[in-house]
């Protein structure tokens, strides 16, 4: 068996939470250039840190109620999870607040910094069914608007995170687009990093501690993007939605 090398542990934790087609893979691609800060994929932390939180039900633990064990084990989850990863600083990406995760970050973290990575709602919707080409688009957009569906899972995430005062950073799409370094100096401004310049012509594509997506999983290939430039394509988004799903669409607006 290999042996897995281990880094510093003594990481600094920040959450991100983005509205999918949003430009979370293009920020991440940009920002994981740097050696101080990593952009985590969309992360599996918030599964397994509930996991530990439930078991506060557990009989045994009822029995037996050692909470400070139980709160360390929890917090040292994103050390151990990320102890290979290069890098003093995680951006972990996930609904970080949603109302079954963001108390367990309140609990465990006394300091708590947030990404919000924004985009009109229709245009995210429209960019799932121009590149997945779902036979049947109404349906594909019912699930992604839908309670739990992908889209709706961010939105409240978004919404509770501004509803609960917490510390935040928005960052809108078209800023993204339009001007990167300008929202990468804004963003390590925010998390008290020194400023970088990244490369935004000829760039990798995104990777996390060695690993790419495998979107062989999923109905589309959505995680690969354009290396050689950063640049918006416009289209008309209402080709690709259907006019039932409009007013969905408004009632999410952020």
């Amino acid at each position: 068996m290999k042996n897995v090398k281990l880094l510093n542990q003594n990481k600094n934790f920040y959450f991100l939470t983005s509205i999918p087609r949003s430009g979370i893979t293009l920020l991440s691609a940009l920002v994981n250039q740097s050696k101080q800060l990593k952009i985590s994929p969309n992360s599996i932390l918030p599964t397994l840190l509930k996991s530990f939180f439930e078991s506060k039900n557990d009989l045994i633990f009822k029995n037996f109620p050692n909470h400070k064990a139980l709160d360390r084990c929890a917090k040292n989850l994103f050390n151990e999870y990320y102890a290979t990863v290069n890098a003093p600083n995680i951006l972990d990406r996930s609904a970080w607040g949603r109302k079954d995760y963001l108390p367990m970050l309140q609990h465990l973290f006394k300091e708590r910094k947030f990404v919000l990575l924004l985009r009109p709602i229709i245009e995210c919707v429209a960019s799932f069914i121009k590149t997945e080409n779902p036979t049947d688009p109404e349906n594909r957009c019912n699930e992604l608007l839908c309670e739990g569906g992908i889209i709706n899972n961010n939105v409240i995430s978004v919404r509770n995170i501004i509803d609960n005062n917490e510390n935040y950073l928005i960052i809108k799409y078209e800023d993204l687009i339009l001007n990167p370094q300008n929202q990468i100096n804004r963003l390590f401004s925010f998390l008290d990093l020194e400023q970088e310049v990244v490369n935004t012509h000829n760039f990798n594509q995104f990777e996390f501690d060695g690993i790419r997506y495998n979107d062989d999983v999923l109905p589309a290939n959505i995680h690969t993007i354009r290396t050689n430039k950063v640049e918006k394509i416009d289209y008309d988004v209402y080709r690709y939605i259907p006019q039932t799903i409009i007013n969905k669409i408004k009632n999410l607006k952020l």
